[in-house]
């Protein structure tokens, strides 16, 4: 599962998403992850949901695109049945 930060105008905003404005989440091998939704908080967290295999999955990203250690279990929920 992954995004990609975006300023309001035509350029790009990379900010500490490893450099390169992207973040990627993997929640299991094997699997193909898609991000389908994203809700940014008014602290700057982010929440992206989507699909892990056939099931639902959210993560929570800080403003500098590591995983939030304070969300779920390790971070992500999911995937769910």
């Amino acid at each position: 599962m992954g995004w990609l930060p975006w300023t309001s105008g035509p350029v790009r905003e990379p900010g500490g998403f490893s450099g390169d404005g992207e973040v990627t989440t993997d929640f299991g091998s094997g699997t193909l992850d898609s991000g389908s939704d994203l809700a940014l908080q008014s602290d700057g967290k982010v929440v992206v949901a989507g699909m892990s295999r056939a099931e639902f999955a959210v993560a929570r990203y800080n403003s500098d695109g590591n995983l939030d250690g304070g969300f779920g279990n390790d971070t992500q929920r999911g995937p769910w049945q």
